[in-house]
Formats: C-alpha cells, structure tokens, sequence
C-alpha cells in the first residue's frame, strides 16, 4: 500500500515540477482545483499545494507545440472565519516548437519564452459563513484578491487572459456538505463567481472585466472521492483587439481525488474545452486555424496540511486512524475529539446554526429508524 502511494507522489511531484498550469486565478485551501470552497481552514491550520497543468499538441500548420507551468499554493487559517492566501506562478513554458512565436510578437525560434517567476496573487476570505436553504445547510464566503504583476511578458497564446497590471478580484463561493463537521469525508457541491479587473487601461473603467464562474460536485469513496467539475471565463468589459484570448470558454473536467495519508492529498483531472466564442484577435501574428485555448489538458494537485505551531495533526497518518485507531494512535483520537468539540462551540455560535443541528439529528433518527424497520423485515424472514 505504501509503494503506490509513494509512486503516486513521486509522480505527481515530477509532473508538477516540470511542466504544468496555466495562468488562470489559482484556487488555494479547501475545495477543488478551479471550485473553492466556502468553508474556511480551522485556525491555525496551513494547506500547502502545488498545482499545474500541462499541454501538447499541434495548431494549424505548427507542430510540437505545448504549454506549461507550475505554481505553488499557500494558505492559512487565522481565525474561525477569516483565511488568508497566496499563489506564486513559479514557472510559465509558451512554447510554439520549431516555429516559436517570439513574445516580442516575432516569428522564428527564441530562448526568451520561459517566464521564471509567474505572477503573484495574495487572497483575503471571510468564510464559514452559515445559512438554511429549506432542509439544506450551506456555507457562503466573499474573498478579495488582487494578482501582482511580476511576470516578464502577458497576453500569451493559448492562455487565458491576465494583463499588465496589479488586477484586484472579488470572488463569492457558496458549499454545501453533506457531513459539515467531516468536510472530508463528506459529499461536496460547490459554485463560484470571480469577478477581476485587469487593470490594464488608464481608466479602471476602461480596463478588461471579466467573470470567471466554477462549479463543482464531489462523491467520498474509500480513501478516495470522485467528481465533477466544469469552469471558465466570458469577459463583461472586453480587452484590447491585440489580446489573444479574449473569447469565453468553457471546460469540463472529471475529477479523481486520492486521500493518501490524513494530512495529503492528491487530485488529477483531465480538462476538455467545452466550446469558445469566435476568434476576434487581430493586429498580431497567430497561424492560421489557431485555438485561442488548449483544446484538452491534463490538471493535477497535491495538497498537503502539515502541523503548524498553533494546529496539531499527523500528515502521514493512515486516512481515519485519527478517530478510529488506539495505542499509539489515542493521542490523535484525543486531538481528533478537542478538534471536533471547537467545531461544535464554532457550529452553535448562533440560532441558525441551531436549527442545523437539530435538522441534523432528525436526518439521524429518520435513518435510525428505518434501518431498524430493515432488520425487523429480515428477522421476520428469517422465522418464516
């Protein structure tokens, strides 16, 4: 069991690593890769994860071309409702093979298209923000980011767009989770809606609007989850003609998330392009037939929370031995259970939560009940 999981890490570190990502708004902490979630890390709690993507293909007449780059992801829980975040583009690979276009917008082979760093983004969330929808317990949160321009070149081929200034971003998510107090073990439905300012004009009025939307939906299996996942971008306020992605697009993504120890995670994800708007680019060189997107490409993230000085875990348990192991492990199931008991001070803070935990407790009886009906029916097969 131990090899696999090692296999799988080292893997994805060497995947990862190498040639992955693309510049679109990083999604840090909870949640999955393009849809974050609602709920806020515990205080004190750090999610470290690095995510990427990758690219090969061939447009129009051009061969070998691929893209790629990695980014690092760090989050951190400061309070019950408050999480702060930053996402640094580490690496960005706009490679257009034996053809390569120039960033200067020149045609023919360059060594000047790795971009080292990318940009970085810094994210501030209020979250954990509880509300009742009939029978159903959401979450909400707001977050306002602003992405700090530190890369050498924007406006690149195949890429979504990111322009040439500071952009501040609001994002809003809202979660539902079937087991709120085991988000990890819980079944997750997730949307978002990311509304940036390029900030790429004088005026930030006349500056390239945009939305970028996500939505989301997770199924637990043993030491394991799968899901669904569809994202993208249209713009409100379109950019300049010279811009080479400034159509919408849509991906949709199967998700498969594999819970390798207590504390890390792994999820890998192949994107398809649902559809794009008209190419409307003009005024710069792109071959003929381009996409303005990858038509496909393959995601993937490992995320790891590790102890910090304020949270007491064990990353390298066994996923569950926390509450269900004993000896040596009693030490973690005593964490485990002051860990809930906060949850449950956090969850009953106000009346609406209340109602959650009463509603919750029905949902319990009511199963209680008919299994106990179930057992009844078999018992009375059996006697006949």
């Amino acid at each position: 069991m131990k090899v696999w999981k090692f296999i799988l890490v080292i893997s994805a570190l060497s995947l990862m690593l190498t040639s992955i990502a693309s510049s679109e708004e990083y999604v840090g902490g909870m949640g999955t890769m393009w849809v974050g979630s609602a709920m806020t890390l515990p205080p004190g709690a750090a999610d470290i994860g690095i995510h990427g993507q990758v690219w090969a293909g061939k447009v129009g007449n051009l061969s070998g071309i691929k893209t790629g780059s990695s980014a690092l992801n760090i989050h951190f829980g400061y309070s019950r409702n408050f999480e702060i975040g930053m996402s640094q583009i580490t690496y960005m690979d706009p490679n257009w093979g034996s053809r390569s276009y120039n960033l200067n917008g020149q045609i023919g082979k360059t060594n000047d298209n790795y971009i080292i760093p990318g940009d970085l983004t810094l994210r501030f969330k209020y979250g954990s923000l509880a509300t009742t929808m009939g029978q159903l317990y959401v979450l909400h949160s707001f977050q306002l980011g602003i992405r700090y321009r530190v890369a050498k070149y924007n406006n690149l081929p195949l890429y979504p767009y990111f322009g040439g200034g500071n952009a501040p971003s609001l994002t809003w998510n809202m979660s539902w989770y079937q087991r709120p107090l085991y988000p990890e073990e819980s079944e997750f439905i997730g949307v978002s809606a990311t509304y940036t300012n390029h900030n790429d004009q004088n005026g930030f009025g006349e500056s390239a609007q945009s939305i970028q939307w996500g939505a989301a939906y997770m199924h637990p299996m043993q030491n394991m989850s799968v899901g669904l996942q569809f994202h993208g971008m249209a713009f409100i306020h379109m950019p300049r003609k010279e811009v080479f992605s400034r159509e919408p697009f849509a991906y949709i993504s199967p998700v498969v998330n594999f819970q390798l120890f207590s504390g890390m995670e792994m999820m890998l994800s192949p994107e398809i392009l649902l559809g794009q708007a008209k190419n409307t680019t003009s005024g710069v060189f792109e071959p003929k037939d381009t996409y303005n997107y990858e038509p496909w490409r393959f995601s993937g993230l490992l995320r790891f929370r590790p102890s910090t000085t304020f949270y007491s875990s064990d990353p390298f348990a066994k996923v569950g031995e926390g509450r269900r192991g004993a000896g040596a492990a009693a030490l973690r199931e005593r964490l485990a259970r002051q860990s809930r008991e906060s949850l449950f001070d956090w969850t009953v803070d106000s009346e609406r939560d209340l109602q959650f935990l009463n509603l919750d407790l029905e949902k319990t009886r009511i199963e209680r009940q008919k299994a106990e009906e179930e057992l009844l029916k078999l018992k009375q097969e059996v006697g006949k």
